[in-house]
């Protein structure tokens, strides 16, 4: 839980807030603070099933961020499209950085948990 639902909330206020990379909206009443609830739930399903199929060789492991970061640019894509989130640079390069970024450092911190 905390490599999705409590770093999705970090990323929420360091990208959102004080970057203004993009963001949540339309979010009504489910939210408090500017901070949507859940998607920090779906997150965490997400790193639940993230850390499932993640292969065990480096290699692998390099390839399963990469294609998952490129999924997720697509999904929030998806979201951006239907009004519900928000990219002020960009629809690919920076998403991908940012999800890359959070990916590697969750594979890599899983992986030290698990294998060491």
């Amino acid at each position: 839980m905390a490599f999705g639902g409590v770093f999705d909330v970090a990323i929420i206020a360091l990208v959102s807030k004080l970057l203004g990379v993009g963001g949540h909206i339309n979010h009504g009443p489910f939210g408090a603070f500017g901070l949507p609830f859940f998607p920090p739930f779906a997150w965490t399903i997400w790193f639940l099933m993230f850390f499932y199929f993640m292969p065990e060789k480096l290699v692998q492991i390099v390839f399963f961020v990469l294609t998952a970061a490129a999924a997720s640019v697509m999904f929030s894509n998806v979201l951006v499209n239907l009004g519900i989130f928000t990219l002020n640079y960009g629809k690919v390069i920076v998403p991908f950085i940012i999800y890359g970024v959070w990916f590697s450092l969750s594979a890599s911190g899983y992986k030290r948990l698990k294998w060491d």
